[in-house]
């Protein structure tokens, strides 16, 4: 009797105990979860998202209202050396925008400074702050709407939590703490998934608080990327009053391969001749078709 009771006591006891550490995790996590605040969110997610380098194939697709889709294509490149950020967009396709380029830096300071490439002028222009808060190629998305978020411009509160498509995020308001900087927007809240800090969704609202556009981010590691890529598949921005919306699809990926910094300077992209770019996009190794 005693052989058999025993063990049958100890796998009590066992069973207990592994209840109880679970019990004391899931009380732990909670506390942990309720206690984030919105900068140790925005932290979380701002750290996921980070690379020293970036480059990516994209798809943009701009739907306007009764009116048929406008598709370009599009390499994306980011770099960060230190506490300098620097990204520059270069449209590969259809032949009537080949070469146009967008170019953002930003310093140590976080200092910002927009260049935008038209070939037909042949030099960059350094855009003005009233210009940033134009449409991107007549899309859903503002010139500053196309950067990562940058936490030094933006002060934080932390909102209620919500689901989005059946995932538990954290909600998290931002809003320009810049006083010499007037933002598109009044504020934005962010929606970031909790556990994988993947950003969800970007409402954005204007001076009376309504609501005038939707970001909605989806297929973060997903298998129809080739490469890899640390933002999310598609990203759609949609304009709440027109109904209008612009994705963009993420084809190719590649991360931390590194790029020389010259790159990222007006003179080189101003300078830089369609078979020249062929070949650099061939060193990368993307399939850029676009039948």
């Amino acid at each position: 009797m005693e052989t058999n009771f025993l063990p049958s006591k100890m796998l009590s006891i066992t069973r207990g105990f592994s209840f109880a550490v679970a019990l004391a995790a899931a009380i732990v996590s909670a506390q942990d979860d309720t206690s984030l605040t919105a900068e140790a969110i925005i932290q979380r997610y701002t750290e996921g998202n980070q690379s020293k380098s970036e480059m990516a194939y994209v798809k943009m697709e701009t739907q306007l209202a009764d009116a048929p889709v406008k598709e370009r294509r599009i390499l994306l490149a980011y770099q960060r050396q230190g506490k300098n950020e620097s990204m520059f967009m270069r449209l590969l396709f259809p032949k009537e925008v080949e070469g146009v380029t967008l170019l953002a830096k930003t310093s140590e300071k976080k200092e910002l400074a927009y260049h935008f490439f038209l070939p037909a002028l042949g030099k960059m222009k350094q855009l003005t702050p009233e210009a940033r808060q134009g449409s991107f190629l007549g899309s859903d998305y503002t010139f500053e709407d196309l950067l990562r978020e940058v936490p030094e411009w933006h002060e934080y509160k932390r909102l209620t939590d919500e689901v989005v498509e059946s995932a538990a995020c954290y909600v998290v308001r931002a809003s320009e703490s810049r006083k010499d900087v007037e933002s598109t927007h009044a504020f934005r809240d962010l929606f970031i998934e909790k556990g994988s800090f993947h950003l969800r969704k970007i409402a954005y609202y204007d001076a009376k608080q309504s609501l005038v556009k939707l970001l909605t981010a989806s297929g973060y590691d997903s298998k129809d990327v080739k490469g890899k890529t640390t933002r999310p598949r598609v990203a759609v921005m949609q304009s709440v009053e027109s109904k209008s919306k612009t994705s963009f699809t993420v084809i190719e990926g590649r991360v931390d391969e590194g790029i020389d910094a010259e790159f990222f300077t007006p003179k080189k992209l101003e300078n830089w001749p369609l078979l020249d770019v062929e070949e650099f996009i061939f060193d990368l190794g993307f399939s850029v078709d676009v039948n």
